[in-house]
Formats: C-alpha cells, structure tokens, sequence
C-alpha cells in the first residue's frame, strides 16, 4: 500500500513538474520574443537615424535636395548618392517586413510606418522614377504587395511644397514656456494656416496675376515676365532642364519672344492640381525672327505654379503638345490674303 501511495504521489509530481516547465517556456518564448522584437525595432530605428545622419554631409545634402528640385541636373556621382537615402529606406522597410514574417508585428503595423515615411523620401519626381525602375525586381514580394500602392499614391511634389511652406515667414508662434492665452495661441495657428495656404495654393489676386503673366509674355520684355517670379523661382518646360533664377527665366522668355516678335499669350483659366495653381494659356505668333519658317502658331499649354509667400511663383512646370508645335513650325509661311 504504501509503495502504491508513493507511485501516485511521484506521478502527480512529475506531472506537476511538467506542468511548470510548459509555463515556464511558454513565459520564455514570449520573452525571447519581445526581445527579439526590440532588438529589430532598433535596428530598424538605427537604420532609418542613420539614413537621415548621412543627409548632415554637405554633399549629401546637396545631392538630395538637387533630386528633389532639379533632377535633371544631378551628376551621376550627387545620382549614386540621392539613390542611396533611397536604398537605405527600402532596407528598413523590408526589416519591418521580415518582422511581420516572423510574428513579431502585424500588417498594420507595417503598412502605417511605410504610409508616415513614403512621402518624405518618395515625395519627389525623382524618386518615384527610381521607384517605377526598381519596382519590377520586387514584384511578387511583400514589398511590392504592401508599399507600391503607397508609393505610388505620394505626390511627387510633396517635398517641394514642403520645403517651400517651411521656408514660409512664421506667425508669431507662442513659446512653450511663455503664458500666452489661448486666444493668441489660435490666432498664431490661423498666421501658419493661412502662410500654407499662400505657398500651396494661390494668392489672393491669382485673376489679376494671371492677367498681368500674360501680359508680360506678351510685352516683348523678358524681364516682365522673370519678375513675376522670386529671385529663385525655377521654370520648367515640357520636362527640360529648369530655369533657375531670373536671369535663366528671362533667358527663357526671350528665346519665344525672338522667334515670335508678334507673341502674344492670352489668359484663358485657371484651376487646381494637387496643391498647385494651373495658369492655361493659349500662345499666337509668328515665326518670323532669325532662322524662322515664317509660319504661324496657335498652340495652348499650362504652367503648375507653386508660389511663395509674397506672391511670386517659386516653381512653374509648363507643358505644351510639343509635336504640335513643330508641326505648325514645319507647315511653311502663314498664308496672307
């Protein structure tokens, strides 16, 4: 009997003992895994610190802020360099990644963080080139399932614009430690609120603004039309190396105006895209300056203008049907009756 007691009393134990032992591996696994999920949640933090520290250099610096203003000029060492920040954000992604495969996070989790930092490397023509060219080498992946579509969405002018409204003039912004009311706390985010609003969007006289752009493109005075833009406002055409500065903007302007001296550029509309203001326009003339075919031109285009606090274009991206035109150039001598 007492050998029988014994025999039960060392069976209950050892299944007690393995009881304990569940819990206690179970209580080590979650440990090893939240640990786990530290240590990649810091070496994710790490990577995306260090993407950003790399950007302190001032050649760095340089090359990425080149990509976003004008990435028809990067050399092909400032190209490597911008393309790195870029490399270095997908690596981080693709650990956020690796985490959800693990366990260690879920979907969300990874779709939020690469919805908050897309725009902030993405956010430029640039990069959503270098994304179109390296999104066939991830299709089929998680990274291509989770992050195109997010990619994809970003505005490639949302750095401009951003960099733009933060060079913005401040409104009197209440100091943390100062005891300001809260009324004046209110009128300060309504100063903010309406500078964003200048930079992104339009000044208050935009109808007479475009009138008197169209004007100046007709005055035959290319300094007319630069000064509608700030002493650093960039002009685009038709996807060309930007016009930077006055100077290269008035270059420009009379380059249309010599091979036109009859120009004229009416006013017809405006209307919004994505945080710009679109000036369309309808250009006449004649092609009748050096080396010109005598031919007369009728073609309408855009300009998507991002202006500056005081009212003058920062950044004007102009499009015309440029087939178009070199066929009303080639059409010969205007037929006069």
């Amino acid at each position: 009997m007492n050998t029988e007691k014994l025999n039960k009393w060392l069976t209950l134990g050892a299944n007690v003992g393995v009881v304990v032992g569940l819990i206690i591996l179970i209580v080590e696994v979650r440990q090893n895994a939240a640990l786990t999920r530290l240590s990649q949640e810091t070496a994710r933090a790490a990577m995306l610190m260090q993407a950003e520290l790399s950007l302190s250099a001032p050649a760095a610096a340089d090359a990425w802020m080149k990509a976003i203003h004008a990435p028809e000029d990067l050399t092909d060492g400032e190209l490597r360099i911008a393309e790195t920040q870029l490399v270095a954000v997908m690596q981080q992604w693709d650990t956020l990644l690796s985490m959800e495969k693990e366990g260690l996070v879920d979907r969300a989790r990874v779709k939020m963080h690469i919805q908050n930092t897309a725009p902030f490397y993405f956010g430029s023509r640039f990069a959503k080139r270098w994304w179109e060219r390296e999104e066939v080498g991830w299709s089929g992946t998680s990274m291509f399932e989770v992050a195109d579509p997010i990619v994809a969405a970003v505005d490639p002018d949302f750095l401009v614009e951003t960099y733009a409204f933060l060079r913005a003039p401040f409104g009197a912004l209440a100091k943390v430690d100062s005891p300001v009311a809260k009324p004046d706390r209110e009128a300060s985010r309504a100063s903010d609120t309406a500078a964003k609003e200048e930079i992104m969007q339009r000044p208050s006289d935009i109808e007479d603004f475009a009138s008197r752009y169209a004007a100046a493109w007709s005055s035959q005075d290319p300094a007319a039309v630069a000064a509608s833009f700030a002493p650093t406002g960039k002009l685009t055409v038709n996807g060309g190396p930007p016009a930077v500065g006055r100077a290269a903007i008035a270059d420009v302007a009379r380059s249309f105006m010599t091979a036109f001296p009859d120009l004229r550029v009416a006013f017809d509309r405006l209307s919004t895209d994505g945080g710009r203001t679109v000036f369309n326009w309808t250009l006449t003339g004649t092609n009748t300056g050096p080396d010109g075919t005598g031919a007369a031109v009728d073609i309408s285009g855009a300009e998507r203008w991002l202006f500056t606090a005081d009212g003058l274009i920062a950044d004007s991206i102009g499009s015309f049907d440029a087939d178009d035109y070199e066929r009303q150039l080639n059409a010969g001598p205007a037929q006069t009756d």
